[in-house]
């Protein structure tokens, strides 16, 4: 029960939701600053920006992708120490507790919509996991061994996979495995 997108794979979108998310934290706090420095928050203006985080975060929480949301995660954090760093007189102390504060809102809202998210993370640590992306890595590497320069060009992965795939494919794994 993962979302779907017009991108073709649940992947693809998330990966789009990891570029957009950073910068619409990057609004949010812009938008908040401002309305501090003309005397005060007001929610009515921030509530725009921050509705849109939350879409975001809400919407790659369904997506279900494992590495796209401990990427973004990562993201996040490493957004907010070296925004804090840069561009904020903020203690150790407060960063710190932001940091945690936002960490557990951002994977309790995960957990919220995504019940099952732990349990398939945990599935990452057995080898079954990974011996169905075995197959496709090990393909693309052949490919770029074969071409390691130029490549081949936009949008030929698909056939180079089966041109370059073991030719007993069909005994490792099903079709439907290779969605990744």
């Amino acid at each position: 029960s993962r979302i779907q997108s017009t991108f073709g794979n649940i992947n693809y979108y998330a990966g789009w939701l990891i570029q957009l998310i950073p910068i619409y934290i990057a609004i949010t706090i812009l938008k908040t600053q401002s309305h501090v420095k003309e005397g005060g928050f007001r929610w009515r203006a921030s509530l725009l920006p921050i509705g849109a985080l939350a879409i975001l975060v809400s919407s790659l929480a369904l997506t279900g992708t494992r590495a796209a949301i401990a990427g973004s995660g990562i993201s996040i954090v490493a957004f907010i120490i070296v925004y804090l760093w840069k561009f904020s007189s903020t203690s150790f102390t407060k960063t710190s507790l932001l940091i945690l504060t936002i960490s557990i809102m951002f994977f309790g809202l995960i957990l919220l919509l995504k019940p099952d998210f732990f349990i398939r993370t945990q599935a990452l640590f057995n080898l079954s996991a990974w011996e169905s992306r075995l197959t496709p890595w090990q393909t693309a590497y052949r490919s770029i061994l074969h071409a390691p320069l130029f490549g081949y060009g936009l949008g030929s992965s698909y056939q180079l996979f089966f041109e370059f795939a073991p030719q007993d494919i069909s005994l490792l794994a099903t079709a439907s495995s290779y969605r990744h």
